[in-house]
């Protein structure tokens, strides 16, 4: 039954395949499950990540072993296959460096027929990001020089003022991403009673703007928080790929 299912799965693949893209096979399966990548006007790059969790984690390790053990990943002349994989990486690193102080969110007026989890939560969060970015890396992915400078730019932002050895970090990123764990779930919970509170009051009293008000302005508070927990959780997911023994992309390309 193990090995029907994987062959099943592996037909799924099919799906994703565009014969008329004039690129590899593998490589346009791998862009067609993480989602395409939107060039900005500043030359970054933003990632539109589509839920690759369709296609098992065995089946998204392959495909990216595949390429990144491919010559074509360490070719001097023609760095497309390594854009992919790093663009990625750097637009959810720089998106984690952004001010978010002011940040402003729907409210539930804006998405009442919506469930509040499904209201806040990406497609892909951070923290899935930041658990297939480790994946990578371990299929072989190297390290560049500057997703390890802003992986430490992120941790100076979220840890100023923690242990600067890599033993002491490691053990202060650990006890805060577990309490930051049970923060976070308990703060899911409170933003799902707060939306059925205001459901409940928006149904009893339909013409009470200053309940209107004052529901809504909690509801933002309560989603800002869980905003910020995502993206610091996801900081704390990435801390084995600065402490890892994982090759630097630079050392690679020097050797080759």
């Amino acid at each position: 039954m193990k090995k029907e299912k994987q062959q099943e799965q592996r037909l799924i693949l099919l799906d994703y395949a565009d014969a008329s893209e004039k690129i590899p096979y593998t490589k346009s399966v791998w862009i067609n499950v993480y989602g395409p990548l939107e060039r900005n006007e500043d030359d970054s790059y933003t990632w539109a990540a589509e839920p690759f969790h369709f296609l098992p984690q065995v089946i998204r390790r392959e495909l990216s072993r595949e390429l990144i053990n491919s010559a074509e990943m360490f070719d001097k002349e023609d760095s497309s296959l390594r854009d992919e994989f790093y663009n990625r990486i750097y637009s959810v690193l720089e998106f984690l460096l952004q001010d978010y102080s002011k940040a402003v969110f729907f409210t539930p007026s804006d998405c009442i027929k919506k469930s509040a989890l499904s209201v806040i939560k990406f497609k892909v969060d951070q923290i899935e990001q930041m658990d297939e970015f480790l994946l990578w890396h371990r299929c072989g992915l190297p390290v560049s020089s500057r997703e390890r400078q802003l992986l430490e730019q992120c941790l100076q932002k979220f840890l100023p003022n923690e242990p600067r050895r890599a033993s002491g970090t490691s053990r202060a990123i650990k006890k805060k991403l577990k309490s930051m764990q049970t923060e976070l779930r308990a703060t899911q919970k409170l933003l799902k009673r707060n939306m059925r509170k205001h459901q409940k009051e928006a149904e009893q009293n339909p013409n009470s703007k200053e309940q209107q008000i004052i529901s809504d302005k909690k509801y933002c508070e309560i989603r800002k928080r869980i905003f910020l927990f995502i993206l610091e959780s996801a900081l704390y997911a990435s801390n084995p790929i600065l402490n890892g023994n994982f090759k630097s992309l630079e050392d690679v390309l020097n050797k080759e």
